[in-house]
């Protein structure tokens, strides 16, 4: 194709993955790499490996969003974990602090402490509630990267543990409020989570006219 049309130009993007194999890509493509964090122009984090030959491509400037303002506050819209998710899981759930003035819940981490402490307003990663091995769960600045099936992200708020809206999620990835809308929940979420970070791919598209 590259020899029929000379100048058509491409974008592929991949996980992180061995040196190896991105070496493979590499030369198979003719060009190198550039690693872009979704962090740097969104409010989750998201390393990816994009290759390219539209020239000049650099990384975004970070431009300094964080969770907070992805956030949903009409509870209308919101959703919440069933009452058994922590079964089984020794210390965890949620509780009052000493003053009962207020909640505060225990999720277990692999750390040194074994456990991560969650205040109201705080948001987590709950996708594995059992696991033994999971690190990274609490989310104060960026949520952790979207998956296909979305994940269990969740808000503490009030002693209860509410899923991210959809909204939430298109927000993540700079999409347009409801823009997944015409299709269901589910294909939403599984939408989103195999889909680029929108304000990436701009970015590497805005050298098209330059």
């Amino acid at each position: 194709m590259k020899e029929k049309n000379p100048d058509i130009k491409f974008l592929l993007e991949n996980v992180s993955m061995k040196q190896e194999w991105r070496e493979i890509i590499s030369s198979y493509l003719g060009v190198d790499y550039i690693a872009i964090n979704s962090d740097r122009v969104s409010a989750q984090r998201r390393s990816r490996l994009y290759w390219t030959n539209i020239e000049g491509v650099e990384l975004p400037d970070d431009q300094g969003i964080f969770i907070d303002s992805i956030l949903e506050t009409d509870r209308s819209n919101w959703s919440y974990l069933r009452d058994d998710y922590f079964d089984g899981v020794v210390g965890a759930g949620v509780h009052q602090d000493r003053d009962n003035s207020s909640f505060i819940a225990l999720i277990p981490e692999a750390t040194k402490k074994g456990f991560v402490v969650l205040k109201d307003g705080d948001c987590v990663d709950l996708s594995f509630p059992k696991s033994k091995t999971r690190r990274g769960r609490l989310m104060l600045e960026k949520s952790n990267c979207l998956t296909a099936t979305a994940g269990t992200f969740c808000q503490f708020v009030d002693g209860w543990f509410r899923h991210f809206t959809i909204k939430e999620m298109e927000r993540l990835q700079t999409l347009p409020d409801d823009y997944t809308i015409s299709v269901s929940d589910s294909q939403r979420k599984k939408a989103i989570g195999n889909g680029w970070t929108v304000d990436v791919v701009a970015h590497i598209f805005k050298r098209l006219n330059q």
